[in-house]
């Protein structure tokens, strides 16, 4: 948790020391990425602007229930405690939209009294707002292309057709409706003397 001071503390506690980076956009404050320093020293880099995942919610009855969040932070590299050796990981953008059913149950918003001109008995009218069936998770989501060092590289190729289980997002406002999310067609070893290629074959089914 962070205390008051913005110092990370973990618990149960432990010999780790975290390293948050903020930043302020239109007044408010941004937990865009961190550092992770292990007791042998070695650090951790995750998030920033390019390997920082956002979230938003909507639902068919009220629509958007809250702006585009940080909501991950992906390992972006690992760094030895003398700085000489690394591990880079790199990112692509893929957007897609997670629906859930929603709970059947009614909010009420206000209610107004009534009394009849000459006296009698109260009238009650109570506001409503709609039930929701779907919600839906847009996520700007971020797809782990390559990991790097100095004398290798292993490369995830994304396969030209869109996945069909998550599509891209196209119920809120402010939520993409291009970059979908696609399925993994190989992964590419490359060595300073070794390649090798891993292929993979993916399809969908109707169940019973």
């Amino acid at each position: 948790y962070f205390d008051g001071n913005r110092t990370a503390h973990i618990v149960p506690e432990q010999d780790v020391i975290i390293e948050p980076n903020f930043s302020i956009t239109n007044g408010k404050g941004n937990f865009d990425s961190w550092v992770m320093i292990t007791p042998d020293g070695t650090k951790y880099h995750f998030g920033g602007s390019n390997a920082t995942e956002t979230q938003q919610t909507y639902n068919d009855a009220n629509g958007e229930t809250g702006h585009l969040l940080n909501s991950s932070w992906q390992l972006t590299k690992i760094e030895s405690a003398d700085g000489i050796h690394e591990i880079n990981l790199t990112y692509v953008t893929e957007n897609y939209t997670a629906v859930n059913l929603s709970g059947q149950s009614a909010a009420i918003s206000a209610y107004n009294i009534c009394v009849p001109i000459g006296g009698g008995s109260y009238g009650l009218t109570l506001n409503q707002y709609g039930v929701s069936n779907f919600t839906y998770t847009t996520t700007v989501g971020k797809r782990l292309s390559q990991i790097s060092t100095p004398t290798s590289q292993v490369n995830f190729i994304a396969s030209s057709n869109s996945r069909q289980d998550i599509p891209v997002g196209n119920h809120s406002y402010n939520a993409p409706t291009t970059g979908g999310a696609s399925s993994l067609s190989s992964i590419n070893v490359s060595t300073s003397s070794n390649c090798k290629k891993f292929e993979f074959q993916t399809s969908y089914f109707n169940s019973n």
